[in-house]
């Protein structure tokens, strides 16, 4: 009788062992799911951060295009502007010479204005014509008013330059005396007492220049042959500062390419 009695506590003992065995495996179990379930948030939570952070970086490489293309338009539209100086300025001589009545010829690629030596100079002379002197006074105030009226055009214009041609009559060298006198007594005119002022009058003395060019660039006519009239001529020329011009292209390539 004690024997069993014995044997049935030990029995329910071990039974409630077991339960309790169980309840701890069933306790670690949940433990570990709940673990797991934090760290499965915990992952969530830090792709979610890093998708936040991937659309911000996206977010800035689209904004920083988008500025990149702005600015590349920018300079884009600075560089054209700087190339397209020369021919601004031809585009303003043409506008401003179209009207005038005046006996002149301009490149449309150059700007170079060709006068006609007949009416500054007799032929063989250096000496100008009275009608000469009064197409200069009429012709030489508006011609450097396209320079120096428009201060951005002024800042690229480092000459102009008076340039007397010849025909092929005569040698080179006799040619080349003419032509520089020429061209000398149109400069000595401009700032003569006969050339009533004009504005910027003092400002031309510091880029003008004058030169002879002999018969080394005659205009032929359109079968090749030199025509001898037309190549009796002075021009009056501009030139820009090739240097500053280059220098600014160089700094808006060079600030692109960033």
């Amino acid at each position: 009788m004690i024997h069993r009695r014995r044997k049935n506590e030990e029995e329910t003992s071990n039974y409630w062992l077991c339960i309790g065995d169980l309840m701890a495996g069933a306790l670690i179990i949940f433990i570990l799911l709940f673990v797991l379930q934090i760290l499965n948030v915990n992952k969530k939570l830090v792709e979610k951060e890093e998708l936040l952070g991937n659309l911000g970086d996206l977010e800035n490489k689209v904004a920083g295009l988008i500025n990149r293309e702005k600015f590349l338009k920018d300079k884009s539209d600075s560089l054209e502007k700087i190339i397209g100086m020369k021919q601004d300025i031809v585009s303003i001589i043409l506008g401003k010479f179209k009207k005038e009545k005046l006996k002149i010829d301009i490149d449309t690629k150059t700007g170079n204005i060709k006068l006609d030596d007949s009416i500054l100079f007799n032929f063989g002379s250096a000496d100008l014509k009275p009608e000469g002197k009064e197409f200069l006074k009429e012709f030489v105030p508006k011609y450097v008013e396209v320079f120096f009226g428009d201060s951005k055009v002024r800042a690229y214009v480092t000459q102009i330059v008076i340039e007397g041609h010849t025909d092929s009559v005569g040698s080179y060298l006799s040619n080349l005396d003419l032509s520089q006198r020429r061209a000398l007594s149109v400069v000595k005119f401009i700032f003569g007492q006969e050339m009533p002022d004009f504005k910027w009058k003092n400002d031309l003395k510091k880029i003008i220049t004058a030169n002879g060019r002999s018969n080394i660039l005659l205009i032929k006519d359109k079968y090749g042959n030199p025509d001898a009239k037309k190549s009796r001529r002075v021009e009056f020329q501009f030139k820009l500062d090739d240097e500053r011009a280059n220098q600014e292209i160089k700094k808006i390539l060079s600030n692109g390419a960033k």
